[in-house]
């Protein structure tokens, strides 16, 4: 089967671009024929492992639109398409399956569409145009059929998979690194990883670790990068908490082995993030908002622990109570690993997606 996958960004840092690598990597292993089609990438060594043509578009990315940009998308797309014939365009952003959805018009090619997040589209492209809809959690595909009851037939939920891409991280011969392992004896290491935007609440998580008692035997780690980077370090100097920002790696493996704990602190919903089944598989203990997404796939005093969205009160006891309750918290790392390796293989994933493209070719015919 010939396969375009379209994906806005190829990052190392990028949960959906990562979800994406591994879903190509068992594609190829099983005899598909893949194409990658990006708006930028910047892991060079993970597309040196694809096994497949990548194609960089700039004019597919939504974070250089321009009406010029997105009509010369449209050509080069309609282009590709004519010249590689896939059996299935498989996009990963709403704004390239737009593109493609213009640029296929006359030509027979199916399109599926991953819903990896919800998101506030300002303008007049249509967010759900896939001939078949896959959404990352159920929470995801409750939400697109209640705002679009037409499309209940065309949506499916595929969780993603979760696996480490093995790469060696720039921070372990760094000072920093070596740092941090020689005062994990002395201190309780809580990590934070994902985009530093308002919406993500670390300023919630800053300001619950403020509050803990005996603040000075917890450690801040904070993952990725973001508008917002600039005055959280700020606002954590002010308030005294040991807060240290590692920027983008290209593997949170080794980071999560350090850490005693993982925060997810967002405020109104989340897809599926993959540093939470990467905790998962190291059975590490997991805090997260009570929220659409997050509370799917954790289960409260189960496998993990949810809190109050916006209640830094709530996330602060939840923190102490599980840093200082050695065996609950190896109980509930543990609970999660048995899920994430039972529900979240990319063998899974890979025959759910398997079966999207042939029930949708059938359908075609």
């Amino acid at each position: 089967m010939k396969i375009i996958h379209l994906i806005d960004q190829f990052g190392y840092a990028d949960g959906c671009a990562r979800a994406v690598y591994f879903l190509i990597q068992e594609q190829i292993k099983n005899g598909y024929d893949i194409t990658l089609v990006t708006g930028f990438e910047n892991a060079p060594e993970l597309i040196k492992r694809l096994k497949c043509e990548v194609i960089v578009v700039p004019e597919i990315s939504h974070k250089f639109r321009t009406k010029k940009r997105f009509i010369k998308g449209i050509i080069i797309l309609r282009k590709l398409i004519k010249k590689k014939k896939p059996d299935v365009v498989h996009a990963h952003h709403y704004y390239s399956a737009f593109q493609f959805y213009i640029a296929r018009i006359g030509v027979k090619i199916l399109l599926v569409q991953t819903v990896h997040a919800l998101m506030t589209i300002k303008g007049k492209i249509p967010q759900y145009i896939g001939d078949k809809i896959i959404t990352v959690t159920n929470a995801i595909a409750e939400m697109v059929k209640k705002a679009y009851p037409k499309l209940q037939d065309r949506i499916v939920t595929v969780y993603n998979s979760s696996c480490f891409i093995g790469l060696e991280n720039n921070l372990n011969n760094s000072d920093i690194l070596k740092k941090i392992v020689a005062e994990k004896n002395s201190k309780k290491i809580i990590l934070y990883s994902g985009r530093i935007v308002q919406e993500k609440g670390i300023e919630l998580l800053i300001r619950a670790i403020n509050s803990l008692i005996d603040i000075q035997q917890y450690k801040l780690l904070i993952v990725g990068a973001g508008a917002m980077r600039g005055e959280y370090e700020i606002l954590a100097k002010n308030l005294n908490v040991n807060a240290i920002w590692l920027g983008e790696i290209p593997d949170i493996k080794k980071v999560l082995e350090i850490s005693d704990l993982l925060v997810l602190p967002s405020h109104k919903w989340e897809g599926m993030p993959m540093v939470l089944l990467e905790a998962g598989l190291l059975a590490k203990p997991v805090i997260a908002s009570d929220i659409p997404g997050l509370s799917e796939l954790i289960y409260d005093d189960e496998n993990g622990l949810l809190f109050e969205p916006g209640n830094a009160v709530d996330l602060a006891n939840k923190i102490e109570f599980i840093l200082n309750n050695e065996k609950k918290a190896e109980q509930l790392g543990k609970e999660l690993q048995k899920k994430i390796k039972s529900e979240h293989t990319i063998e899974i994933m890979f025959n759910k997606v398997d079966k999207v493209y042939k029930e949708l070719l059938l359908e075609s015919k």
